[in-house]
């Protein structure tokens, strides 16, 4: 693995070499686009070739602006492109998608897959067992694996990414930043297994369980200026973007769980029905405090740094809900 400092300075050397040549924009080389709204529903934004459903039902949820262009996963089955040549890559490639891990989600779980456990095995992409995102490409003798160094947390939209270069660069993105990186297979091998969201279906199932949407594919690294555009700016296929509302609710409630005052400076107030452990943690999935608490509690944050936690809250028969707040 590199350690973040030769990251930077590798991706520093990639977006100049990019920007040496001719300018590319964010739609180039963009040979899949799944909104999943209710406009195109599973059809790709790009070519308007049709997903099959396999295995389950797979229904429109809310996404992560409160609409309902999320597509659900139930761990039962998976949505599949086929074997469609696009998704064979020689010169590099991104797989970019918005995230929400449902709190059932148990093992290993698939967000795009061309992998059979077997001689079919090119690429994949997903969730391993301890919530980090996991990453394995196939070369001509030997495949090479990769993980987050970030834990994604349950119930909270995630934007995540790889981006794979020919000659071996491979990067993970979280939320639009450089999570980990490393040089692992120089070229990937090319096969006929067919390409799927949501799972692998063949061989080992890895079902992803939670919210996918606005799913990209790239036969192109994506530049680290570009993965930030996607994560702030851009929408998928060229929809209209809306963008999160820029006043903050002074009081969250998710569920049974209540938070505020909401931006905070000394102390938040937490308000539940049952008895739970509260556990406070950072965006990055860091435990920063944690206590039992009972119905309403004023937790002490003076000593956390200024920034957005999450506030998770488990009661006695495992249920969880989280809520996010700001730390001035």
């Amino acid at each position: 693995m590199m350690d973040m400092k030769k990251l930077l300075l590798s991706l520093a050397a990639m977006a100049g070499f990019a920007t040496a040549g001719t300018a590319q924009t964010i739609t180039d080389s963009l040979k899949a686009c799944y909104a999943f709204s209710s406009a195109d529903s599973f059809k790709d934004g790009i070519s308007g070739n049709i997903l099959t459903s396999i295995n389950a039902v797979h229904t429109r949820t809310t996404d992560r602006f409160g609409g309902n262009n999320g597509i659900r996963f139930t761990a039962a089955g998976y949505l599949s492109a086929g074997n469609d040549t696009k998704y064979n890559v020689k010169e590099g490639m991104t797989i970019s998608a918005w995230i929400f891990i449902d709190t059932l989600m148990t093992g290993e779980g698939a967000i795009a897959s061309k992998w059979d456990n077997g001689s079919g095995d090119q690429y994949l992409f997903g969730l391993y067992s301890n919530n980090k995102l996991a990453l394995a490409l196939q070369g001509k003798t030997y495949e090479l694996t990769m993980l987050s160094k970030s834990t994604l947390l349950d119930t909270t939209w995630y934007h995540v990414a790889m981006t794979w270069t020919k000659g071996g660069m491979t990067v993970i993105y979280v939320n639009g930043n450089p999570d980990t990186a490393s040089t692992l297979i120089d070229s990937i091998v090319t096969t006929s297994t067919v390409f799927n969201i949501g799972g692998q279906g063949m061989g080992l199932l890895r079902y992803f369980r939670g919210t996918i949407d606005d799913f990209r594919f790239y036969n192109r690294a994506l530049s680290p200026t570009e993965m930030t555009t996607l994560y702030t700016k851009d929408s998928a296929c060229g929809l209209k973007y809306t963008p999160p509302p820029t006043t903050v609710k002074s009081i969250i409630t998710n569920g049974t769980l209540k938070v505020y005052p909401n931006p905070a400076t000394t102390s938040i107030t937490v308000q539940t029905a049952n008895d739970a452990t509260l556990q406070i943690l950072d965006m990055k999935g860091a435990l920063v405090k944690e206590q039992y608490m009972h119905n309403t509690t004023t937790i002490d944050i003076t000593r956390l740094q200024a920034g957005i936690y999450i506030a998770r809250l488990t009661d006695a028969d495992g249920n969880r809900s989280t809520a996010r707040f700001i730390k001035e």
